[in-house]
């Protein structure tokens, strides 16, 4: 089984895949607490959803990147509690294989207007989904607020990039710079 993790410290989204095909996704909630605490409840909502545990598990995270400042949104100092936390449940976990992935390795560069680069790699994302993983994905997110939802959509792309899974238009990933360790 292939799991892919887009973390954050409240929300963090998740999809896995058997094979090429996507299995289950959704929102782990860090919720309040310490950062310990959230990594806790994180961990434990991803292994209840993914189980039983396969014998075989690759986990592919999106690796938190400093930018210039700039370019950054937020506190630069919560990628420190951000790299904990995906550490946390990468070892929690307990993989066979890790690979982790920085933003623009599977998302590419788009140029940043507002929130249309978000918009545009959500669309292409939703176009790799067959009709029973479009399913899944509505389920997944069923709970959650649309303000939450890009998380799920962010760990089925980071899935697919890892799959190297094809969009209808035969474009092999959402960044062609693809190269698994």
């Amino acid at each position: 089984m292939i799991l892919a993790i887009d973390p954050g410290l409240r929300f963090t989204g998740w999809a896995c895949a058997k094979e090429q095909t996507l299995i289950g996704c959704g929102i782990a909630q860090g919720g309040e607490g310490t950062l310990w605490d959230r990594a806790r409840r994180i961990t434990d909502a991803i292994e209840f959803w993914c189980a039983p545990r396969p014998k075989e598990l690759t986990v592919v995270g999106e690796k938190p990147k400093v930018y210039k400042q700039r370019l950054a949104k937020g506190d630069p100092n919560d990628l420190i509690d951000l790299s904990f936390l995906l550490g946390y449940v990468i070892r929690g976990l307990n993989p066979t294989k890790i690979e982790l992935s920085l933003p623009r390795d599977w998302k590419g560069t788009i140029p940043k207007k507002q929130d249309l680069a978000k918009y545009v790699i959500h669309q292409r994302i939703l176009k790799r989904l067959t009709p029973t993983e479009l399913v899944i994905y509505r389920k997944g997110l069923h709970a959650f607020r649309l303000s939450e939802a890009h998380n799920v959509c962010d760990a089925v792309g980071i899935l697919f990039w890892y799959l190297r899974r094809p969009d209808p238009n035969g474009t092999v990933s959402l960044c062609l710079h693809h190269e698994p360790k």
